[in-house]
């Protein structure tokens, strides 16, 4: 039989459950690494007709640390509004310059 304790608790959550598990949400409930479960399916699949794997394919969208800072925070032009003491936004301050020249004179 397969060595170790990942694949023992593999094989008992395969008896329990219907239709099968995903390697991933496994790895998760046991707080093991993905890998440590991928080893103990294919010591599995390596003893014969014990179990039967199906290779599937995830995409996971993440945001970036910025990108949740500015989730959680509002964006940069939103925090520059906000201090504008006469409550207008930042192109009503902004003088306009014609496009080539320089401002000020």
């Amino acid at each position: 039989m397969a060595d170790g304790p990942v694949a023992e608790l593999l094989l008992r959550r395969l008896e329990a459950a219907d239709g099968g598990l995903d390697s991933a949400e496994l790895a998760t409930q046991l707080g093991v690494e993905h890998q440590a479960v991928v080893g103990a399916v294919k010591s599995l699949q390596a003893l014969g007709e014990v179990i039967e794997a199906e290779l599937r394919s995830t995409t996971r969208w993440e945001l970036t640390a910025e990108a949740t800072a500015q989730w959680q925070g509002g964006l940069q032009q939103g925090h520059v509004q906000q201090v504008d003491p006469r409550g207008q936004g930042c192109s009503r301050r902004t003088p306009r310059v014609p496009s080539g020249e320089q401002a000020g004179g």
